[in-house]
């Protein structure tokens, strides 16, 4: 469609709320809009001037669609709807494929645990976030279980206790130390503390305290005065900004050509207590869309959101309805809240700032990396292999890439290994090697591009496995070992002669490989524990009369896990291709009887 063609078309829209949809000439969605009148909104990308940035999106605009809506606040859902469906090149992507972390709570588990989440399901789970970093999520669960002594495994009563236990990070539920009420309290507590509520932690703590003490249990009232002390110190480190009573988030946005950076500052209790940063490549700085997106999953929305744009009463009213009571928006003039705001803002821009520098440099290590090993060209691409097993049933390799300077944990891959009689690491290795590179010769997709480094966690031994392969489908890749020392750690490069490359000389090499060999190894054993357990789950089914192993699996590829299966009818059971009505039913009598027996 020509551009006369589209301005025909945007007269013939309505002054009325909506959603419209830009697409390219190849028919494909660049850009999802709300707007109050449809008309006005859509006619501006056809007339006047724009900066550069809107200006290359609104050149590539060869046809639109648009949805009339009964409201603004109907116009914004089904924008956000449409958003995450085709997920258009040119609107912030909150969610992509690499979604930001949340931290989850089941209270309907038999004992609740933290857990890290890339989704927020719409399920009856607590959760928490987003976050920005895995980075941070990790650090708060971690310190959330040791003040409160969660529990993080899937304790047995009677059995023997596990590390945390032995460390003063956990409870002691397996030991029968903690009864279900005394735990639940522990969780309550914690999602006091994660909500940012400390006054409140404390002072259950206290309670707790006072009563060990008067009970003469004063191991438990130590624990307990430790645990209030840890916390106070928590609290003493945050920063007091506002008054007690104040809850609210703060966002700030910076802009640099096609890069956006938005800052969000958390404040709980009148405590600074968060802040992250969130980086986009988008051609307009819509802090309005982001904030959209980062509340639509938000399990914690405040009284108060603070920013420099003023949001419509559309958004308004949605935020209210989500929060379930009045949600207060401040444009500052002056005062705290205008400081805040600008610290939001500087947070951002030195977020862009960074990401300049590290651009800039980008290329450099690649350069130093090539010079170190003596290569004879720079290499761009490296991909290190670990294989990792839980005996011959849950064996799985791991590959993870380093390309352009970066980790690209969108491209690593997993590589579930045959059944050994005998577990060998050597043909492990060669196993997945083959199949990596058989699938980079036929062009699969994910695979089709080729390392200029492999490396793989090992000696001469895995070397030799794979070295006839490495020289048949690329000649030109650089083959090295990692070798360990006594200690465990790296010690050295071995390359196919049999040669080492010492890394104890250079701090800089020796940390790039040994951080690659430790997310190798991160990488495949979270792999091999989700498999073994899996596989301890499908053997359960398989205990289930007219349930074998290719039933076992059926099921789990069908509802994915046990709780789902746990929770399925008879009808849907029955349903289900390649189950028997006996089968069936016996599956849902299995676990129903087991509910009951509980």
């Amino acid at each position: 469609m020509s551009r006369k063609d589209c301005l025909a078309k945007v007269k013939q829209l309505p002054l009325a709320p909506g959603v419209y949809i830009m697409k390219d000439k190849e028919g494909k969605i660049i850009y999802v809009g709300k707007a109050k009148k449809l008309y006005n909104r859509v006619s501006s990308y056809f007339v006047g001037e724009h900066t550069p940035k809107v200006q290359r999106m609104a050149d590539q605009i060869a046809d639109f669609d648009y949805i009339v809506a009964p409201s603004e606040t109907q116009a914004l859902i089904l924008e956000n709807n449409l958003i995450k469906l085709h997920r258009p090149k040119y609107n912030i992507l909150l969610k992509d494929d690499k979604s930001y972390p949340y931290l989850a709570l089941d209270r309907e588990a038999e004992w609740p645990t933290l857990m890290l989440c890339r989704k927020r399901e719409k399920d009856k789970k607590v959760y928490f976030g987003p976050f920005a970093s895995g980075r941070t999520v990790r650090e708060i669960k971690r310190q959330t279980e040791q003040l409160f002594g969660l529990v993080t495994c899937r304790p047995k009563t009677g059995t023997k206790p596990c590390l945390s236990y032995d460390l003063g990070h956990c409870c002691g539920v397996c030991r029968g130390d903690v009864t279900r009420e005394q735990y639940a309290a522990r969780v309550d507590g914690a999602l006091s503390f994660l909500k940012g509520d400390y006054k409140r932690t404390l002072a259950l703590l206290k309670e707790d305290m006072m009563r060990a003490a008067e009970h003469l249990e004063f191991e438990k009232a130590a624990a307990l005065r430790d645990r209030i002390r840890s916390i106070e110190k928590l609290g003493d480190e945050q920063v007091m900004v506002l008054s007690p009573d104040i809850d609210e988030d703060i966002f700030g946005l910076a802009l640099y050509e096609d890069k956006q950076c938005v800052s969000v500052i958390q404040v709980r209790m009148g405590r600074l207590c968060r802040q992250d940063r969130f980086f986009f490549d988008t051609p307009e700085g819509d802090i309005l869309s982001f904030m959209q997106q980062y509340y639509e999953d938000a399990a914690d929305i405040p009284s108060r959101v603070v920013c420099a744009a003023s949001p419509d009463e559309a958004f308004g009213e949605w935020l209210t309805q989500k929060r379930g009571s009045k949600v207060t928006f401040i444009r500052p003039q002056r005062g705290e809240q205008l400081r805040l705001l600008g610290m939001a803002e500087k947070n951002a821009e030195e977020g862009l700032q960074l990401r300049r520098s590290l651009s800039q440099k980008a290329g450099r290590v690649s350069v130093a990396l090539g010079e170190f090993l003596s290569l004879s060209h720079i290499p761009q691409r490296i991909e290190m292999y670990d294989i990792s097993n839980f005996g011959e049933d849950a064996m799985v390799g791991g590959m993870i890439v380093w390309e352009k300077d970066a980790l690209k944990k969108s491209q690593y891959r997993r590589f579930g290994i045959e059944r050994q009689m005998q577990i060998d690491d050597y043909a492990a290795t060669r196993e997945v090697l083959s199949r990596r590179l058989k699938d980079y010769s036929t062009g699969k997709e994910g695979f089709e591009k080729a390392p200029d480094i492999i490396l793989l966690d090992g000696g001469k031994g895995h070397i030799s496995a794979v070295e006839d392969l490495i020289r048949t489908y690329l000649p030109h890749c650089a083959l090295y070992g990692l070798v360990k020392d006594g200690r465990h750690r790296t010690r050295a490069l071995m390359t196919p002669a049999g040669e080492e490359i010492g890394l104890a000389a250079s701090p800089v090499w020796f940390k790039f490989f040994s951080e690659l060999q430790e997310e190798v190894h991160r990488y495949a054993i979270s792999y091999m524990h989700r498999k073994k357990s899996k596989q301890m789950t499908a053997r359960e089914l398989t205990e289930i009369p007219g349930v074998g192993p290719r039933r076992a699996k059926l099921l789990f590829d069908h509802f994915k896990t046990i709780s789902a299966i746990r929770q399925a009818g008879q009808q849907e059971l029955l349903s289900l291709p390649g189950m028997s009505r006996s089968a069936a039913l016996a599956v849902y009598a299995y676990f129903h009887h087991k509910e009951e027996e509980q």
